[in-house]
């Protein structure tokens, strides 16, 4: 059996980690209270990646000296600003998408853990990762039942679920237990 090392953090390292989970906790929370709020946050800080990846791709075209990535980066960098600025434009749009992609995201998982779940041998739990992943498929269903009115809020949950996750593993990794 391995052992993992424990980090040899400066104080004021351990007082940023705490600071930063603390503020991931709050952010979870305020995602949780106010989804479409968080989503559309979200949507927009996505938009804005598409516009600066795509002037970074539009720069870097005219700095290659191969023609086809220059014509394939010059490509991508104003589909993405475009993109982007679609976004911008129409940001409820892009929480639909979003929301589209992550039911998308929920019902492959699903899937792809029950088709896992009959490949593994039958004492090791195989039926908690078979029941796992139909409850996956049910939330994705459930998800895309009520859309476009589940895009108001799903996105935003979803977030504020997996910033509240990340802040306890923060905290938990910064405590003494084990």
């Amino acid at each position: 059996m391995t052992q993992v090392a424990e980090a040899n953090w400066t104080p004021e390292t351990r007082t940023a980690l705490k600071w930063a989970a603390i503020l991931t906790l709050l952010l979870g929370i305020v995602a949780i209270v106010a989804p479409f709020a968080a989503g559309i946050a979200v949507t927009l800080i996505l938009a804005a990646n598409f516009v600066l990846s795509g002037v970074l791709g539009v720069v870097s075209s005219f700095r290659t000296s191969d023609w086809r990535s220059m014509f394939w980066l010059l490509i991508f960098g104003i589909v993405s600003i475009l993109a982007g600025l679609y976004m911008f434009a129409h940001p409820v749009i892009g929480l639909g998408t979003l929301t589209v992609v992550a039911i998308i995201a929920i019902f492959l998982t699903g899937a792809v853990k029950v088709a896992w779940g009959f490949q593994i041998p039958y004492q090791q739990g195989r039926w908690w990762v078979i029941l796992s992943g139909i409850l996956s498929i049910l939330v994705a269903a459930a998800l895309y039942s009520q859309f476009p009115l589940s895009a108001a809020w799903a996105f935003g949950v979803l977030v504020g679920v997996n910033l509240i996750a990340e802040g306890v593993a923060f905290l938990m990794m910064l405590s003494d237990g084990p």
